[in-house]
């Protein structure tokens, strides 16, 4: 598929996909910041500071410089970070086109657009405040270049083309770094591979773009954190068995690598589609040399570029289903070549090939438009849908409402979403769960303080220090209610569309005592 040159059908493709894909997300767009991580990216709009989780480590310096520029455009943090995700879905469903059409032609890379503009997970991921529609976006062009990189100019890579692929390929390299740290490391052994046949000035030329490129966004980000140290310290709480033998080894068990390994795959299917799965290993088997995949070129290049993710994944954590995104293109890419040799077949494969593929793509577009969050039962696997949408808006909307009848004076608030507290209801004091050291529980070891909008983070404080003077009720705004140690007297639910909010009236002579057990109220003796 090399020196494929560009055609009039190529201009047509990527912008009928990018508009269709755009105009898909439209109408499902979330109300409210979606989760947790969502309102850090929408603080760090205002101010950047990952000590504050704003965002929260490690920092995605290029993803916060973006959203801050389609915040000057839109004047609305929520609609300027989802207008971000519609937008970069959009590009990622062309890039994963650009990358199908030079592996395996482009009628392969239109089938990778199709599905991937259809995944539920993807699809789900451009409607809500999220960096990963990014991610995906970087890796398949970060891909698509690098493949490019390996082909071009094999005979005489010092040629003129063959050299601009190089620096380009660099700078698409230390760009994905900027918008995820963990990008670059995933993206890095793909592009080291890509190189390997040039003379090693050039090579060391460009890593040294890439680094550079990455650490003009990332060393600022280590300054403003207060140096090396704070950054490391910082990062702890995000990762903390990556920042001490004796956590490290502790985490080191089967148990956590099978756990790993089994939301891996949950996550890979759930964002290909099981329905897509058989095309995937069709893509897989007509491969020549597919019993021995590292003498088959694109075999290799495909395991290159997602073996790196999925073994950080299974020795770390593979966090949620839009992390996954980033080493998908080359499942779907696949997936896009089995379905093309189905369609190559003599006699029945035509006819099967275009079918499976209307198929495919009227049930995973019905699944994310009309579908419950669980079409097959609940226990099957939750699917990402514009129901899932409503729920968070439900959710999140309800839960505010229910708070905003709760007089402000005297009040103090435990909560989960205490980010979402923070943001829209800043008039409230609130804290995080708090979290007691096991060796002695009268010891916090930390919790989060919110104070007229602005948090702090709390550590080693005495139990008996949390309680503000002067509080008469506290909420627990979505905190289990078997944490609430306190007779039912003295606790009234508020209850809207199925969610409460739990209000504990504080007499003059009781007290409020986080135990391991929960928040003990009783008598002050």
């Amino acid at each position: 598929m090399q020196n494929m040159h560009w055609q009039k059908q190529d201009t047509i493709t990527v912008t009928v996909m990018g508009i269709i894909t755009l105009l898909s997300r439209y109408p499902f767009r979330v109300d409210v910041l979606n989760n947790h991580d969502a309102v850090n990216y929408a603080l760090a709009l205002d101010h950047f500071d990952i000590n504050l989780h704003q965002p929260h480590p490690p920092g995605y310096p290029l993803y916060v410089i973006l959203g801050r520029a389609f915040n000057l455009l839109l004047h609305n943090h929520l609609a300027a970070l989802v207008w971000f995700s519609m937008i970069f879905s959009s590009l990622a469903v062309v890039a994963i086109y650009l990358a199908g059409r030079e592996m395996f032609g482009r009628r392969a890379g239109l089938f990778a657009a199709l599905l991937l503009c259809t995944s539920s997970v993807f699809w789900y991921q451009g409607e809500i405040a999220a960096p990963y529609t990014a991610d995906l976006f970087a890796s398949a062009l970060v891909g698509w270049l690098c493949y490019r990189l390996l082909t071009s100019s094999q005979r005489d890579p010092a040629q003129a083309g063959g050299q601009k692929i190089v620096w380009i390929t660099a700078l698409a390299v230390g760009l994905a770094g900027a918008f995820r740290l963990q990008t670059i490391m995933f993206l890095f052994p793909l592009f080291l591979y890509a190189l390997r046949r040039r003379p090693w000035k050039i090579i060391t030329g460009a890593m040294l773009v890439a680094g550079t490129v990455f650490g003009i966004f990332f060393f600022p980000v280590v300054a403003m954190s207060g140096g090396p140290r704070d950054f490391m310290r910082t990062m702890r709480t995000t990762v903390p068995i990556f920042w001490s033998t004796k956590t490290l080894a502790r985490s080191a068990r089967w148990t956590r690598y099978l756990k790993n390994a089994d939301n891996i795959g949950r996550y890979t299917l759930r964002t290909l589609g099981e329905l897509a799965l058989p095309f995937t290993l069709a893509g897989y088997l007509s491969r020549s040399q597919w019993l021995r995949p590292w003498r088959n070129s694109k075999l290799l290049f495909l395991a290159i570029w997602v073996a790196p993710t999925w073994t950080v994944y299974l020795l770390v954590w593979p966090g949620n289903p839009g992390t996954i995104l980033v080493c998908m293109p080359p499942l779907f890419l696949l997936a896009a070549a089995g379905l093309d040799w189905v369609i190559k077949q003599p006699r029945w494969g035509a006819t099967l090939g275009w079918a499976s593929l209307a198929a495919l793509l009227l049930w995973r577009t019905a699944t994310f438009t009309a579908a419950s969050q669980y079409p097959l039962g609940t226990s099957f696997r939750r699917f990402d849908t514009r129901q899932t949408i409503a729920w968070i808006d439900e959710y999140y909307g309800t839960k505010l409402y229910l708070m905003r009848e709760i007089p402000t004076e005297g009040t103090v608030v435990y909560a989960e979403a205490f980010r979402h507290l923070q943001y829209y209801l800043p008039q409230y004091r609130t804290f995080s769960l708090p979290s007691l050291r096991r060796s002695n529980p009268e010891i916090v070891r930390s919790i989060v303080s919110i104070e007229r909008g602005a948090s702090e983070n709390w550590t080693e404080m005495n139990v008996n220090d949390l309680l503000p003077p002067g509080t008469q009720r506290i909420v627990l705004f979505d905190l289990p209610p078997e944490l609430l140690l306190a007779k039912p007297t003295l606790v009234k639910e508020h209850s809207k569309n199925g969610h409460t909010i739990r209000v504990v009236s504080l007499p003059a002579n009781y007290e409020a005592l986080w135990t391991p057990e929960g928040l003990w109220i009783g008598v002050n003796e």
